[in-house]
């Protein structure tokens, strides 16, 4: 797989999954926060119609009730008590509890509107309650036990009436008070499970996050190791050293093509180097001898030809050795224009993998954003709930008021019973209204002893759910403290893929200037090789000719001062490099 394809599946795969991620992420966090809206508002609103409608149309249900038993209690003690001076006050006192029955149920005709025939029923029968208990009073104070006992059996009748319609009622409130609670609780078991959905979501697209982010980090290194080397490499090259040896291991993609490319010129040029040096030297021996010749051939003709021969031979020899490496040279050039086009096309890669990481660090930071969001919606919730605990608070003190009016009626219905039994057989009735008083008053407080445990049940359950909601909100903050962090190691990479970018873009320049050295040396050499080419012709002028010999011999002194010229010039150039 070539390093342009890896690089563009990583990108495309890094882009994929941070797209989906936070599609996926956004689009459950949306559902989530509409669902908490939701039970936000359903528990806003039966926590309303609890403290706002219900609560107080039970207490008005209970304080009507006990008008009744109060009424009932009062009238029963005038006609106990006979109307005696400072045991007179009871018709008052039933008067003053009759308005308060009035009042309660005046109450609920506002609150509870769709109770308004059974509460006109009520109002009707409290009235003949009344009526009959205070007829039967009188009858008590002013004919005694023979004129109120005659009326006793029609006055339970009535009282066990309204008795029943109060008891029919308080029941029936008290179920949909229990079932608003109920709702509340379920509500909040819902918010709780919401929360933890939205944490679960959020860690899940991080930790998808830091994964890709550790692919991209090692697919970066495997680039960047291989050119930072290739890169000493060029620059020792072009400072003239070519021993510097470079171990990477074998690859089928660019990196490695680059690489085997970038070793075969880096060899191919230290033996053209080596090639040219033995020349250059060849080439000032062959220079130093043609001008021995020319010195001995005053001496010998003979000796001249000979000369002339060795030289012609030398100049062929080495006009082979300096097109061999004049080729070399050649491709070693075109080899290095290849290197630097494949460089610039690393350089676009990279510069394309700098943009993606850029893309990447701000999904990551909208991500953050959304997080915070979800944690100031927790710490909404958190608040509706402490809300709701301060309303049951407040309900278990009113049932502790129930409890103590139910026995306060407990300890009157005793000493009703006490009186009944002082009055013998004519209080017999009476004792029998006492004793029910007294069930109902035990009952009453059994009734407030299991709403005061369900209170203490719901008091548990929402410092469960305030501690839930605690913890998603810890863990949802932390979720977005982890998002932060991947966002600045991905600032962190585009850094770094910009120094490679500057890197790479070093490399391109020395392998240009190597380029423009070897176009020097492939110039220098095609100079050397015309010069020689020009000695094998007047060798072979000199041979065919001799009596053209001193000419013959200053031209061939002439050139071999040019040689030697280029022979130094050309070991000069050799010199700059280290094979």
């Amino acid at each position: 797989m070539t390093l342009k394809t890896r690089l563009n599946i990583l990108i495309a795969v890094t882009l994929a999954v941070a797209v989906a991620a936070t599609i996926t992420v956004l689009r459950m966090n949306q559902a989530n926060m509409a669902g908490l809206a939701s039970n936000d508002e359903t528990v806003n609103q039966a926590v309303s119609n609890i403290s706002g409608e219900l609560y107080p149309s039970l207490q008005a249900c209970n304080t009507a009730k006990l008008a009744v038993v109060q009424v009932q209690q009062w009238l029963q003690d005038i006609s106990s008590t006979r109307g005696l001076d400072g045991l007179d006050d009871g018709f008052d006192e039933a008067d003053k509890w009759a308005a308060i029955f009035h009042e309660q149920i005046a109450y609920l005709h506002e609150h509870q509107p769709e109770r308004e025939a059974e509460l006109d029923e009520m109002n009707r029968a409290f009235d003949e309650f009344y009526a009959t208990g205070t007829l039967m009073a009188q009858a008590y104070v002013d004919r005694g036990p023979s004129g109120g006992n005659a009326m006793m059996d029609e006055f339970d009748l009535v009282a066990g009436n309204i008795n029943d319609m109060a008891e029919t009622m308080v029941a029936e409130i008290e179920g949909e008070f229990k079932d608003a609670i109920g709702a509340v609780t379920s509500n909040q078991d819902e918010i709780s499970l919401r929360s933890q959905e939205i944490l679960w979501a959020s860690l899940g697209s991080i930790g998808l996050l830091s994964a890709v982010i550790v692919m991209l980090i090692m697919t970066l290194l495997s680039v960047i190791r291989p050119v930072s080397q290739l890169s000493s490499a060029a620059q020792a090259m072009s400072a003239g050293d070519f021993t510097q040896q470079i171990s990477l291991r074998p690859r089928a993609d660019e990196i490695g093509s680059m690489t085997r490319a970038f070793l075969e010129m880096k060899d191919s040029t230290a033996q053209m180097i080596r090639q040219v040096s033995a020349a250059a030297v060849a080439v000032s021996g062959s220079s130093q001898e043609l001008l021995s010749g020319a010195e001995e051939s005053s001496r010998s003709i003979s000796e001249v030809e000979v000369s002339i021969r060795q030289v012609a031979n030398g100049t062929n020899d080495t006009n082979q050795q300096l097109g061999d490496a004049r080729q070399n040279m050649r491709e070693a050039a075109t080899a290095i224009e290849g290197v630097s086009r494949d460089i610039e096309g690393i350089v676009s890669f990279v510069s394309e993998a700098a943009s993606q990481g850029e893309s990447g660090r701000r999904q990551a930071s909208e991500a953050s954003r959304i997080i915070s969001e979800a944690a100031g919606s927790v710490q909404g919730t958190m608040a509706i709930v402490n809300a709701l605990g301060e309303k049951t608070k407040q309900i278990a003190g009113f049932i502790t008021i129930i409890t103590r009016i139910a026995d306060q009626t407990n300890l009157l219905a005793l000493n009703a019973a006490i009186e009944a039994a002082r009055a013998g057989d004519a209080g017999r009735g009476f004792a029998v209204v006492a004793e029910e008083v007294r069930k109902l008053a035990e009952e009453s407080n059994e009734a407030a002893g299991s709403i005061t445990s369900l209170v203490t049940g719901i008091e548990s359950e929402m410092q469960h759910v305030l501690e839930a909601i605690s913890t998603s909100e810890q863990q949802v903050t932390e979720g977005a403290g982890a998002v932060d962090e991947a966002s600045g190691r991905l600032s962190e990479i585009v850094n770094g893929v910009q120094v490679l970018s500057e890197r790479v873009q070093s490399i391109s320049a020395a392998a240009e200037e190597v380029y423009a050295t070897t176009n020097e040396v492939v110039q220098v050499m095609e100079s050397v090789s015309s010069l020689a080419v020009d000695n094998a012709a007047a060798s072979e002028q000199v041979s065919h000719a001799t009596q053209k010999q001193t000419e013959s011999i200053r031209q061939i002194s002439g050139n071999a001062d040019n040689l030697a010229g280029l022979a130094g010039r050309l070991h000069e150039l050799v010199n700059r490099f280290q094979v």
